[in-house]
């Protein structure tokens, strides 16, 4: 099956069947069947016929209601490996675009956080607390509309990103056949599947960067932040090492499916840092905003990002 039927910018690598044996790896258990057929169509680009040929191939689905039901993660990689014109895949062409930029690049943005009540229904207003490039801040907060910012932060992202550490860019070649997937939550920080079926998602890759990085005499961490892009900035993972007094992000996995993807150029080296993309948060545990300290499902919070400022030093 082709995915320029669909409508994709250029032919994908992998086919259809070849991404659902992919996909049969993860085990069944952990995924989330909630996704129709029609709100396959609409989110991710993939129609009718192409389902049938995924479903025919033996991509995991469930009965619903009015016909099958997909998992989210399944549908955003096989719509992203056929390299479909969805919604997802057009707001990447943005990161392209800055990874791209002249050293000097800097770039300025302005974030508003938006959330929903993750406890509907508790007396008196929420007690929200939003994790944020300069710390955490509490915001008293009345549940009443989703598109009325809990706090707005301004983020500077620059783009002269120091070389990695050899030893690194060593440890990232022991990857180098590890491909990367969309996880569903339970398997993302899983480094033994990730080894064993050579599947990853940006969790396992920077985890696994952090732990082998440490060891070798490398200091690392591993971060929890936004890729910063209009119009709506998107929560992620990476890896961070320190390069002479400066944190340089690290996110081998992230660049290797941008080039799978169809988004970056394929000899886009996987050892240069994608910093200029990057805003680690002050809550590196993936919780981004809770109420009364219960984490509000990522579902049902976005990141409204605009640019304010742009200049090549």
């Amino acid at each position: 099956m082709s995915a320029t039927r669909n409508g994709s910018a250029a032919a994908a690598s992998d086919t259809v069947e070849q991404i659902v044996d992919r996909l049969r790896r993860i085990p069944l258990q952990a995924r989330r069947f909630w996704v129709s057929s029609d709100r396959a169509h609409a989110a991710y680009r993939i129609d009718g016929e192409l389902l049938s040929s995924a479903i025919g191939a033996g991509l995991p689905h469930v009965p619903g209601p009015d016909g099958p039901l997909f998992d989210a993660d399944d549908l955003t990689n096989l719509s992203l490996r056929l390299r479909l014109r969805s919604p997802m895949r057009a707001a990447m062409r943005y990161w392209d675009r800055i990874l791209n930029r002249p050293a000097g690049d800097r770039r300025e943005f302005l974030v508003d956080y938006l959330a929903r009540c993750p406890l509907p229904g508790h007396g008196g207003d929420c007690e929200m607390t939003c994790g944020t490039p300069d710390g955490v801040v509490a915001v008293p907060w009345s549940a009443a509309e989703f598109d009325r910012p809990l706090v707005t932060t301004a983020v500077t992202l620059h783009n002269d990103w120091p070389d990695l550490p050899p030893g690194l860019v060593e440890l990232i070649g022991e990857l180098a056949d590890v491909e990367f997937y969309r996880l569903p939550r339970l398997m993302k920080a899983d480094i033994g599947f990730m080894l064993e079926q050579r599947i990853g998602d940006c969790l396992g890759f920077a985890r696994f960067l952090t732990d082998r990085g440490n060891r070798r005499g490398l200091r690392m961490r591993c971060v929890f932040g936004l890729i910063v892009s209009p119009p709506y900035s998107a929560q992620h993972f990476w890896a961070e090492v320190d390069v002479a007094g400066r944190w340089v992000p690290v996110d081998p996995g992230l660049l290797r499916g941008l080039a799978v993807w169809g988004v970056l150029d394929p000899g886009w080296p996987e050892h240069r840092s994608p910093g200029a993309i990057l805003a680690g948060l002050s809550d590196r545990n993936g919780i981004v905003v809770s109420d009364h300290g219960v984490p509000v499902p990522p579902q049902v919070v976005a990141f409204r990002t605009r640019v304010t400022a742009a200049t090549a030093e």
